[in-house]
């Protein structure tokens, strides 16, 4: 155990009155004992940092969201979905296009790049609106209904949809578009005309 010998105690400051200080490093924690003039022993335990992360840190699970949008959306978008989630940096300080820049130059994580959707093969929600001829809500609709298979990767972030899942369907949604006959099967059912 190393020991640290402090100058000798002067009067004005009495937390010099240490004789000295021993320590002890296990792997995650750091033991003191500090012997005191008069025979006093006082035992201090310390958990060290783990080697990259200080106080200053942001969760994991914010690691893990940014990287898993820098695919999807720009940095300016990645803040802005970060501060509606109520996301802080290390600092506490809320979300900036630069704050997202800087933390996936730190981290390594690729910037998003225009054109990577098509590449993948994959479409946006407005996209998939597009290619089958309906509005966004309703494609939304049908993706929670199960109707259509798409992923996002929490609240906030964009859907992403494979584009043969699109393809495969067009066809068939523009079938379903076109209803014959009322929108009702009760047959009393009447129509209002609004003038």
């Amino acid at each position: 155990m190393p020991r640290y010998d402090f100058a000798p105690p002067r009067p004005d400051h009495p937390a010099a009155s240490v004789a000295h200080l021993s320590s002890a490093a296990p792997s995650d924690r750091i033991e003191l004992l500090l012997h005191w003039q008069g025979g006093d022993h006082t035992r201090l335990t310390v958990r060290k940092n783990r080697r990259g992360r200080t106080r200053w840190s942001v969760e994991p699970e914010t690691v893990d969201l940014i990287r898993a949008c820098a695919r999807l959306m720009p940095d300016k978008a990645i803040a802005g979905m970060l501060n509606r989630m109520g996301q802080r940096t290390g600092r506490l300080n809320g979300w900036t296009q630069s704050r997202v820049r800087g933390f996936r130059n730190t981290h390594g994580i690729a910037a998003y790049v225009d054109g990577a959707w098509a590449e993948r093969g994959e479409v946006t929600l407005p996209e998939a609106a597009r290619l089958l001829g309906l509005s966004a809500m309703t494609v939304l609709r049908r993706i929670r209904a199960g109707i259509i298979p798409a992923e996002q990767y929490c609240k906030g972030a964009p859907w992403v949809i494979k584009r043969r899942d699109i393809e495969d369907r067009q066809p068939t949604e523009r079938v379903t578009m076109r209803r014959a006959g009322p929108p009702s099967s009760v047959p009393d059912q009447q129509a209002f005309v609004f003038q």
